[in-house]
């Protein structure tokens, strides 16, 4: 998805720039829980967008603590939804933040539900079949690409709150309505937002859309370089020993990925995988990986020394088939750990970094052509570890 991009000066500060609250989720969660109960239009097409059944005496709450018995976790859905005959719409609202521990399994769960109606209706109130079917779920998120939810969660983005409800126009000269304009100018950058070839790395990453996290650019840069139905993509952030908090983005196919952990070790359980980190004045790591899988640290590898043995002999013979193919985009490397085995070479840096003022073109045709090289060797090396 490479196109254009604004590199033009910054857009003026708004109110959430302003008050300085721009980069918290409450501050989105709140909007959307006061606009529903203050505005007819905003709350029609809100239940339009969580497919309840419209009608009177819907209202909204925010963070509900829901009560479960023998549940030690807090229980405390972003926004519900409810109206008057219990229909329920609980939302997880995720803005820069991930899943807590088994969070929406927990929200699926009928003592959940129960204790969410009790919360809303009274104590007295029974969750029968007919309103566990009026029961709905939704998770809330910034990323723009489909994700797998568990339990009985439907996934929504950002980008169709923008589409179907904050785009159809908040014209009243009132606070509310000017806070939903200046919400749907934000999403709406965010969605609208393309890579510009003749940009660096650094402007990719620093400039544009205020709402676009460093994972979601990567994720949007990598997805533009590796494209195909046969590719599957992990992003996240992870703590760099050297750089602290960084955007990780990972690429691989099926084929790449062995769960058939024995009691002898991990040598026939493993992920191999494209990784790509950006590490800010430092630039973008682009590396291939042989890990365990699941993934496990130094640390935990020790707790096993023939098991970590038996990895790190099936990991240097993946190395070794992977560069007996003499790959001219590929070379070897040293680098302290155990799981990372190669980097691309490139005219841009002599070291296994692209550089930040990299042109975002140049870049761009490095990682296709050390992805199109990288890929049948990889299948290969495969083929003959173990």
């Amino acid at each position: 998805m490479i196109a254009k991009h604004a590199t033009g000066p910054k857009a003026d500060l708004d109110t959430f720039d302003l008050l300085g609250v721009s980069g918290r989720e409450d501050s989105y969660t709140d909007l959307i829980v006061h606009a529903f109960n203050q505005d007819a239009q905003f709350r029609s097409l809100m239940l339009k967008f969580v497919d309840a059944r419209p009608g009177s005496g819907w209202h909204a709450r925010h963070r509900v603590k829901v009560p479960v018995p023998g549940s030690r976790k807090g229980n405390v859905p972003d926004i519900v939804l409810f109206d008057e005959r219990q229909q329920i719409v609980a939302i997880e609202v995720k803005v820069w933040s991930g899943e807590g521990s088994e969070q929406l399994f927990r929200y699926s769960s009928s003592e959940f539900k129960s204790g969410l109606t009790r919360k809303l209706y009274g104590d007295d109130v029974v969750l029968g079949q007919s309103d566990r079917e009026s029961f709905r779920l939704i998770y809330l998120t910034l990323d723009p690409y489909p994700v797998d939810t568990a339990g009985e969660f439907t996934w929504k983005s950002f980008d169709e709150l923008q589409a179907e409800v904050l785009s159809a126009g908040f014209n009243k000269r009132s606070r509310l309505h000017g806070l939903l304009r200046e919400f749907n100018v934000r999403i709406a950058a965010r969605r609208n937002w393309e890579i510009s070839p003749e940009i660096t790395l650094a402007e990719m990453f620093e400039g544009g859309p205020k709402m676009l996290s460093s994972r979601e650019r990567l994720e949007t840069f990598v997805r533009s370089c590796i494209s195909g139905d046969s590719f599957s993509f992990n992003s996240g952030v992870v703590n760099n020993p050297q750089h602290g908090e960084t955007a990780l983005v990972q690429a691989f196919k099926s084929g790449w990925t062995s769960n058939s952990a024995t009691p002898a070790g991990f040598a026939d359980s493993f992920n191999v995988h494209f990784e790509f980190q950006w590490l800010g004045a430092d630039g973008m790591s682009f590396e291939v990986h042989f890990e365990t899988e699941p993934y496990l640290t130094q640390a935990l590898a020790r707790v096993s020394i023939e098991e970590r043995d038996r990895f790190k002999a099936a990991q240097s013979q993946f190395v070794e088939l992977f560069h007996d193919q003499d790959l001219a985009q590929w070379r070897r490397v040293r680098r302290r750990g155990w799981v990372s085995v190669a980097v691309a070479k490139h005219e841009l840096s002599e070291s296994y970094w692209l550089p930040s003022d990299s042109r975002v073109k140049q870049v761009s045709t490095a990682v296709r052509a050390a992805v199109e090289e990288a890929v049948p060797a990889i299948d290969f090396a495969i083929s003959g570890t173990g």
